[in-house]
């Protein structure tokens, strides 16, 4: 169970990473035997602020290796004017979250003991998860699990995909309709995946995230302790 008071960095680190002819910064966490299922954390609209890497050491904790791609290069904010902003920029250049998503799936590669054979997950909150499901159509071969923190995006083609999808959704959201989950989630079922859905209630947009008003403890960790069975499970 969570307990904000008790955990702390198990060793991660920011870094950089190959993307294209570049490279793109983003932080990892790994578990204490330096290898593990990889797991991609997409941030949302905030950027890669310090709930999101505590997250990337969190799941060290429990075996895995996570990285979260800095897909603002360094950009942060707790206001969310500027963070609509930020993230309606970002979602006009697919070309360089797609790029950095790409890269950061790579990178996990070389730290996974299966190697290239090795299939992860990705993890979005929000923004994040919007792109984890456009990611897990289009890098279906590569991508085995799929975590979404309120995110609902009824389009990409999940007949493409072969992921299995856990929603986590907050009960009063202004910025998910219900029918659009529903909708996605039919499609999802259409196309053959599996997906688990859980509703929590009481809760708001950005119940997870511990700096924010809306933080819910109880569901918080109800959210976390689902997300990391799934994980194994899927992950092994």
């Amino acid at each position: 169970m969570y307990e904000p008071a008790n955990y702390g960095p198990v060793g991660g680190q920011m870094l950089t990473f190959p993307v294209g002819e570049g490279t793109a910064p983003g932080f990892l966490s790994l578990p204490s035997g330096g290898q593990g299922p990889g797991v991609v954390v997409l941030h949302p609209w905030w950027g890669l602020t310090e709930p999101f890497r505590r997250f990337c050491d969190r799941l060290a904790q429990h075996g895995f290796t996570a990285l979260a791609p800095d897909l603002y290069r360094g950009e942060t904010t707790d206001t969310p004017e500027i963070a609509q902003a930020l993230g309606s920029a970002l979602d006009k250049d697919e070309a360089r979250w797609r790029g950095d998503i790409i890269g950061a799936v790579h990178e996990l590669h070389r730290h996974d003991p299966a190697g290239e054979r090795g299939r992860i997950a990705l993890v979005g909150f929000s923004l994040g998860g919007g792109y984890a499901l456009d990611m897990s159509t289009m890098l279906a071969d590569q991508i085995a699990a799929v975590v979404l923190f309120y995110a609902a995006w009824s389009e990409p083609e999940f007949a493409r995909a072969t992921a299995a999808y856990l929603c986590h959704y907050a009960e009063h959201d202004p910025f998910e309709d219900p029918g659009e989950a529903e909708k996605m989630e039919r499609r999802m079922r259409d196309g053959g995946r599996s997906v688990l859905s859980h509703r929590y209630p009481g809760t708001q947009h950005w119940f997870f995230e511990m700096n924010r008003p809306e933080y819910h403890p109880e569901a918080s960790a109800l959210a976390w302790d689902r997300t990391v069975a799934f994980l194994h499970q899927h992950l092994g």
